[in-house]
Parts: C-alpha cells; structure tokens; sequence
C-alpha cells in the first residue's frame, strides 16, 4: 500500500525534476505490483497497474502502457469471476470499461493493431455479456 501511495505522490508531484518524479513514481507502482497481483489481490491490483497504465499513456510510454493495462485487465476479470452476483459483476465492468479503451488507444498507438482488434472485442463482449444480464421490462 505504501508503494502504490507514493507512485501517486510521485507522479502528482510538482516539484522537483519531472523526469525523476516519473522513474520515482514508475518504480514505486512497479512494486505495489510484485504483491498486488491479478491473482491475489485483484482489485489493488487493478487500482495500480490502472494507475501505472494512465501515467505511462500520459507519458508516451506506449508498451509499459500497454503492459499495466493488461495487468488491469487481468484484475477486471478476475474480479468479475469471484463476483458472487451477476449485478456485482455489472457493476465492477461498468466501473472499469474505460481500461479496455485505453488498452485500445496504447495498442494502436503503439502500432500493435492485431492487440488492439482484440482488446476491443474482449471489450465488446464483455458489454453485450453484461447487457445479457439486465433485467428486462415488460409493458405489462
């Protein structure tokens, strides 16, 4: 926890050299994950490798962007597999949807279409899986 708080201090951070608020920041989340793992602790790990993703995309670094986002993703899913209810797993994709656009947007960038075409039909899937599991309303 303490290395996932100061990779946000670091990378909100205003003084100082940005670059080695950034490598300070990179390094710290780059820790929290060695124990937040997708497996063990999903949603922590989500919330750092989401925040790892969103500094590396700010930054230009396109694969640790892509890299961190895949590690979320991991973490969504994940998470939606031990949800206890089809509404909980809703609400946690609804809640995370925008890491599979960023994974998108990172690929693309990054030249890697064939990453990117597949990121965005998980993305899509995942939507009309959720869709599946609304109730519907009858005008009866």
């Amino acid at each position: 926890m303490t290395q996932n708080n100061l990779g946000n201090a670091y990378s909100d951070r205003i003084k100082g050299d940005k670059t080695d608020n950034i490598e300070l920041a990179i390094a710290a989340y780059t820790h929290a994950l060695q124990v937040y793992t997708p497996e063990a602790f999903p949603i922590y790990c989500l919330r750092t490798s989401r925040s790892l993703g969103n500094l590396a995309f700010k930054n230009g670094n396109w694969q640790l962007a892509i890299e961190s986002y895949e590690q979320a993703i991991k973490s969504v899913e994940q998470s939606c597999n031990w949800a206890n209810t089809d509404e909980r797993r809703k609400e946690i994709l609804n809640q995370n949807i925008d890491v599979y656009e960023e994974m998108v947007e990172a690929c693309i960038k990054h030249n890697q279409l064939d990453k990117a075409v597949e990121y965005a039909e998980r993305s899509r899937s995942k939507t009309i899986a959720n869709l599946k599991t609304q109730p519907t309303f009858s005008d009866s």
